[in-house]
């Protein structure tokens, strides 16, 4: 049973992407080995960068002797970005999973459905860390040779390292689940939490250099640091520097220790962490009049309502507002030296600088890209009410444009004073992210009904797992790419503002198309489910 379990959640974040539950269709041959090679891109581009990020500290430390260090780092990098990306998932997964009461009303122990959900979340963090050990590794073999012995227990090392890191996620996601099970304002402070971390996270990778000169003076002290602040660490770093088996096989014994230790504590308190709803929060009812809507606002309200009250859907797909708030700020508040070096690649052109910074941003809301998944549940529901398809559709187009719109001209508002621009310039600067979104939204809209995901157990697996918000933010990324490469061609022959000028007439027509095949295709897309 365990492996069924633990296929069926492997099933749901990759499997069930290529295939749509209602219709049972199937991606063709052709689109499986497209999507292949975008992953394989994907990923090749995240290792390749993370090569020229480890060779500008690895190098250094390695020749220097100070190969410790250099793992250290990797151990410390791999810890965090592992806890991180897997504590929301074990609090979802673990303890608030929608179909926890119907897997633990059937004849399966409660120790089995916790040990493949358990496995599922390694399953992830192994993924996470195959980016940057793989990477880490090649620097290592660069500059200090074959060192077989070495790297091979780094390797082993990494492998068990994910034990650690899930036990203290595991834990984590438990009190969260715990908390927010008790409190009036849960979202609200799990959503606080998640853009702290983001923010800080962007100020960390803003001063990188500077970090990264600070590590190379401060090498030793880092590792000796480790030896009294965290004696494990130092353990991990040792071992995979000078191949000392000892080391390795106590950093070994003590993961395996803590996460059979986590493991049982939550399999004790599993059934009573599962059952807190009935702990929960109880919101007093207060009686009010009740006010007939328009058929527009009544599906927009609804649209609205659920995106503000699903942490996963707000927080995976309306990210890029917060980005272009930051974004801005730096503008302002990044001091010249700080901005000539962030914006180097594109000189004191800054009006583009305005318009591609804050277009990047809005990219990243993507929140018409699972929209018609995640109401796969109630889809019957919605398509018998006396409400026109196109109408359905709009609403969630409208709601893509009101969580980025406004955070669009507010972005580009400031970046008119952090860049002193012109007001042909703030206008272009406004226009250009404004039009892409709108662009972006029904391109998100067309491309969620071309690979939609009805078989989801949670909307997480949708927000973040699912086909078409892949899609949706590649394709932002590159329409936002392509006036950035004709600056670069063009430069000498067209002034920046009549490229962005040429890039938003070219994205409106763009535009304009597909929302015309919205009206077409879309429409006759959605009322064929």
């Amino acid at each position: 049973m365990f492996w069924v379990l633990y296929k069926s959640r492997m099933q749901s974040l990759f499997t069930a992407m290529f295939s749509v539950a209602r219709s049972k269709k199937k991606l063709s041959p052709a689109a499986y080995v497209g999507i292949a090679a975008l992953v394989i891109y994907v990923f090749g581009s995240l290792m390749f960068s993370n090569i020229a990020m480890f060779s500008a500290v690895g190098e250094q430390l390695i020749m220097a002797g100070m190969a410790s260090t250099y793992f250290a780092l990797i151990g410390l990098l791999l810890l965090g970005l592992g806890f991180f990306g897997s504590i929301f998932v074990a609090q979802v997964q673990l303890f608030q999973a929608r179909d926890n009461d119907l897997l633990l009303s059937m004849p399966i122990k409660p120790k089995t459905i916790l040990a493949s959900r358990i496995a599922m979340i390694i399953t992830l963090v192994y993924i996470y860390q195959l980016i940057f050990v793989v990477p880490a590794l090649f620097v290592y073999f660069k500059v200090a040779g074959m060192e077989i012995v070495n790297s091979l227990i780094f390797l082993i090392l990494c492998f068990i390292l994910p034990l650690f890191t899930v036990s203290i996620s595991s834990l984590g996601g438990w009190a969260a689940a715990a908390a927010s099970a008790r409190m009036k304002n849960s979202r609200v402070i799990s959503v606080l939490m998640v853009l702290l971390f983001i923010g800080g996270y962007m100020f960390i990778s803003t001063r990188m250099n500077y970090y990264m000169q600070l590590i190379i003076q401060k090498g030793e002290t880092i590792v000796q640091g480790l030896k009294k602040v965290f004696f494990p660490m130092y353990l991990f770093a040792e071992a995979s520097a000078s191949g000392n088996i000892l080391y390795a096989l106590i950093f070994i014994a003590f993961c395996v220790l803590v996460f059979l230790r986590v493991s049982s504590l939550i399999a004790r308190r599993f059934l009573k962490i599962t059952t807190l709803e009935q702990n929960a929060y109880k919101k007093k009812y207060k009686a009010k009049e009740i006010k007939a809507r328009g058929k527009s606002s009544a599906l927009f309200k609804k649209d609205l309502d659920y995106f503000t009250n699903t942490i996963g859907y707000l927080l995976n797909t309306g990210l890029g507002s917060v980005l272009m708030l930051l974004f801005a700020g730096v503008t302002v508040f990044g001091g010249d030296s700080f901005k000539n070096e962030m914006f180097a690649a594109l000189g004191d052109n800054f009006s583009m600088i305005a318009a591609m910074g804050i277009g990047f941003c809005a990219a990243m809301n993507i929140v018409t890209a699972p929209s018609v998944s995640l109401e796969s549940k109630f889809l019957d529901i919605i398509k018998s009410l006396p409400v026109s398809s196109m109408d359905v559709l709009l609403s969630k187009l409208k709601l893509h444009l009101v969580v980025s719109q406004p955070f669009i001209f507010v972005s580009a508002l400031v970046c008119s004073f952090g860049f002193k621009l012109s007001f042909t310039e703030f206008l272009l600067s406004l226009a250009f992210p404004a039009i892409i979104n709108f662009m972006l939204g029904i391109s998100g809209l067309l491309i969620n009904l071309r690979f939609p995901k009805f078989d989801w157990i949670n909307e997480t697996l949708v927000v973040k797992q699912s086909l078409s918000t892949f899609l949706a933010i590649f394709t932002g990324i590159g329409a936002c790419l392509l006036p950035v490469l004709a600056f670069m061609l063009l430069s000498d022959y067209a002034e920046v503002n009549l490229i962005l000028l040429i890039s938003c007439a070219l994205y409106a027509i763009v535009g304009i198309v597909l929302y015309r095949v919205l009206k077409t295709w879309g429409v006759k897309v959605y009322e064929s489910y």
